[in-house]
C-alpha cells in the first residue's frame, strides 16, 4: 500500500479520471466495431494509457504499468492498422479497461511486503 495518504488519495483521483475518460472511449470505439476506427478516439485512449503506465510506475505499481503496457501494445496495433476493431476486439479492449481500473485501484490500495 502506498504509505503516504496525501500521495495516494493524488493517486486515486489522477487514476480514477484516466480510467473514466478510457472507459468512454472504448465505449464510443465499441459502438463503430466493424466500421475504420476514429483516428482521434484510439489516439486519445493510447495517451490515456500511456499515462496511467506513467503515474503507475511513478508511484511504483509496477503490475498496474506492466498491464498499461501490453494495453498501450493493442491500442498500438490498432493505431497503425495492424488489428482490426470488430465486436471481438472491442469487447476486449473493454474488459481491459475494466481490468486495468480494478488493478490500479487494488495496486494502491493492497499492502506491500
Amino acid at each position: 500500500m502506498i504509505d503516504d495518504k496525501a500521495l495516494l488519495s493524488e493517486y486515486l483521483s489522477e487514476s480514477e479520471e484516466l480510467i473514466d475518460s478510457l472507459l468512454s472511449d472504448l465505449d464510443s470505439l465499441a459502438s463503430r466495431a466493424g466500421d475504420n476506427p476514429d483516428t482521434n478516439l484510439v489516439n486519445r485512449a493510447f495517451r490515456t494509457v500511456h499515462s496511467l503506465k506513467g503515474l503507475s510506475g511513478m508511484m511504483g505499481l509496477g503490475e498496474v504499468q506492466s498491464l498499461a503496457h501490453d494495453f498501450e501494445d493493442i491500442l498500438d496495433d490498432l493505431r497503425l492498422g495492424q488489428l482490426s476493431l470488430n465486436e471481438h476486439t472491442s469487447s476486449a479492449l473493454q474488459e481491459a479497461g475494466a481490468g486495468l481500473a480494478k488493478t490500479g485501484e487494488m495496486g494502491a490500495t493492497r499492502p506491500w511486503p
